[in-house]
């Protein structure tokens, strides 16, 4: 987490979607503590929003996150923007994250940004995939991972496990996904969002 932390303060980032963050007795590790506001929920959350820009206005949807998707609405000026932090537990079944990110799909209006670690690879090989691909389908959503990018995860094998999705009038722009920036198996990505007014 220190060197998420760095990231933030050299690249001037705003705002943070994290899945599986370190966490402690008292929240998420280091950001709990230090002048960032964060949106998680639940003892032990997997998935998280950190805003680290004081000009930035941020509103937590309590009663649409869990320990496993964070809501919160951004805005900036007239511009608002609904950001879910989302992560699928491995061992549990792909259908209840599914099931779960899109009751709050459901319940939310205007631009969507969804990061996710939805822990599935492609439908063409695994079925996991699938039931992602099919959520993204119901919902209208554009997936902004570049095509013939590097694999977001790379361990003993490599996948591209985390996905960037928006809703139309959200454009997204550099999205990036690099590795070593920490010790992470996951990449850090990156992207300059546009919403339409």
């Amino acid at each position: 987490m220190h060197e998420i932390e760095g990231l933030l303060s050299s690249r001037s980032i705003d705002v943070c979607l994290i899945q599986e963050p370190a966490t402690d007795c008292k929240g998420i590790y280091l950001f709990d503590r230090r002048p960032y506001r964060v949106v998680a929920s639940g003892v032990g959350p997997k998935a998280a929003i950190v805003v680290a820009n004081p000009a930035v206005g941020i509103l937590t949807l309590q009663h649409l996150s869990t320990p496993h998707i964070s809501v919160a609405v951004f805005t900036v000026g007239n511009r608002r923007l609904v950001l879910i932090s989302a992560y699928f537990q491995f061992l549990e079944p792909t259908q209840t994250h599914v099931d779960a990110l899109e009751s709050v799909l459901d319940s939310v209006s205007g631009n969507v940004l969804v990061c996710a670690d939805v822990n599935a690879r492609s439908t063409l090989w695994h079925e996991r995939g699938e039931m992602v691909v099919e959520l993204i389908g119901r919902k209208n959503l554009t997936v902004n991972n570049l095509a013939g990018s590097v694999n977001t995860f790379i361990n003993r094998g490599s996948a591209c496990l985390d996905v960037t999705l928006t809703s139309y009038g959200v454009n997204v722009a550099d999205w990036t996904a690099v590795h070593n920036l920490t010790s992470s198996d996951h990449a850090i990505i990156s992207l300059h969002r546009t919403v339409r007014a």
